[in-house]
């Protein structure tokens, strides 16, 4: 429903078929400042994939997936990622934070970056800046995970 409000598509039947209490929850999401400042941002990526090759390691590993939204705001990239109900405790360790900062250094070739976890129903965000290590959080987490 995000995604499709934000491409400026037709939400009128999905918002109809909601339940009350999900209705409520989305209209106050949909009016939110956060929501309109995505809406009304001048670049705008939703539902941005994403597929990085990285070298640290031998054979080179792929990163791939997929932004909820980033846009270009005040001279940054601020990436959304939006949460149900919980929002990460240290956001700035976490492996989504790592990877999708990373990603969007290397997309938009830019350390000027911030990433913005929002919880749909307790309409509050956790927001964390790009870090230099993150290069060697990637190879790390590529060494754990491979």
């Amino acid at each position: 429903l995000i995604s499709a409000y934000l491409k400026n598509f037709d939400i009128e039947k999905l918002e109809l078929a909601l339940e009350s209490e999900d209705l409520a929850v989305w209209k106050i999401h949909k009016n939110s400042e956060i929501m309109q400042t995505i809406k009304n941002a001048g670049k705008k990526f939703i539902e941005q994939p994403f597929f990085i090759k990285e070298t640290c390691l031998m054979p080179p590993f792929y990163l791939s997936g997929r932004l909820d939204a980033v846009i270009y705001h005040e001279g940054k990239y601020i990436i959304f990622d939006w949460k149900t109900e919980n929002l990460p405790k240290n956001p700035e360790d976490d492996i989504q934070t790592v990877v999708y900062m990373y990603c969007v250094s290397k997309l938009f070739k830019t350390k000027n970056i911030q990433m913005k976890y929002c919880s749909i129903k307790e309409q509050k965000t956790v927001t964390c800046g790009f870090s230099d290590n993150l290069p060697d959080k990637i190879c790390s987490i590529i060494k754990k995970h491979n």
